[in-house]
């Protein structure tokens, strides 16, 4: 007795005429159609965000670093290695942290490197410990590149300062000293250049899909 053999293959015509494959077809016909349209809302999108950025003012990064260590001339051993010990515990290296961003240090800090008051609060200043180690790095960022090294290294000297004076075992020695920064931390001209450029890619996409749709 034969058998009529089945028909394993894909029915081109049944997908030809299914929704997915016609949403691919108005999707293939809008972007061949709409192409340049879609390269000027790109064009246009990314001189908007480039003429943004360059009206927004600079701000200037600069982070100087200190180690905290214990003050060995004046120990004895067995103090030594309890100082040592009681760092490992991060708790000290965390109070020293706060100190440069506290509000009498800091303005402290902004007068000994000539700072007005009226400006201070166009700076922005922070002090981090680095994680998994006795180091401590003080960020500040302003809109002047040369005040916010200044202000990060006054910072760090008044740090040692006060440390000293809190825990007199302990001294915050510098590791790295801050460094006018020559480019800016922020606007970032290629973050913001791409941004402008998906926005209007996509933009551009949407708008040929609905001039352009069969």
């Amino acid at each position: 007795m034969s058998s009529v053999p089945q028909q394993t293959g894909t029915d081109l015509r049944a997908v030809a005429g299914s929704p997915a494959a016609a949403g691919d077809l108005r999707l293939r016909n809008a972007l061949t159609r709409g192409w340049p349209l879609i390269v000027g809302f790109v064009a246009v999108t990314t001189l908007f965000a480039w003429v943004l950025t360059t009206m927004q003012p600079a701000r200037y990064a600069a982070s100087s670093t200190l180690t905290v260590t214990p003050v060995a001339a004046e120990l004895e051993t067995t103090d030594l290695l309890r100082s040592i010990e009681a760092l490992e515990r991060r708790s000290i290296v965390a109070t020293f942290a706060r100190i440069p961003s506290s509000i009498e240090t800091v303005r402290a800090a902004a007068r000994s490197v000539g700072i007005a008051p009226a400006r201070l609060e166009q700076y922005r200043v922070g002090g981090v410990v680095v994680p998994n180690t006795n180091m401590i790095r003080i960020e500040v960022e302003g809109p002047d590149a040369g005040a916010a090294a200044a202000l990060a290294n006054r910072l760090a000297e008044l740090t040692n300062l006060e440390a000293r004076s809190m825990y007199q075992i302990y001294e915050l020695r510098p590791l790295a000293r801050a460094e006018a920064p020559s480019v800016r931390s922020y606007p970032v001209l290629g973050r913001n250049l791409i941004a402008g450029a998906l926005v209007g890619l996509l933009g551009g996409a949407a708008i040929a899909l609905l001039l352009y749709k069969p």
